[in-house]
């Protein structure tokens, strides 16, 4: 699992992962931004449901405020 938060205002910002511990496919799991919770988040990054990891490296739309939970998948 990697739990990855954002204290920032930077809005629906794509942030580059570095040294994920193994590469291969993560499944986003939790998105704290995401309407389902309240009507009143961006829903950002809500069709990102999978990061690509390579090399120890992937990309993901992070939100303001908030946070993401990603889970091994292989």
């Amino acid at each position: 699992m990697l739990v990855i938060y954002n204290m920032y205002q930077t809005k629906c910002a794509a942030f580059t992962l570095t040294n994920v511990p193994m590469d291969g496919t993560w499944k986003v799991v939790f998105n704290g931004d995401l309407q389902e919770y309240s009507s009143q988040y961006a829903n950002c990054g809500a069709s990102q449901t999978t990061v690509t990891v390579s090399n120890g490296s992937g990309s993901v739309q992070l939100p303001e405020f908030s946070m993401l939970v990603l889970a091994y998948q292989g």
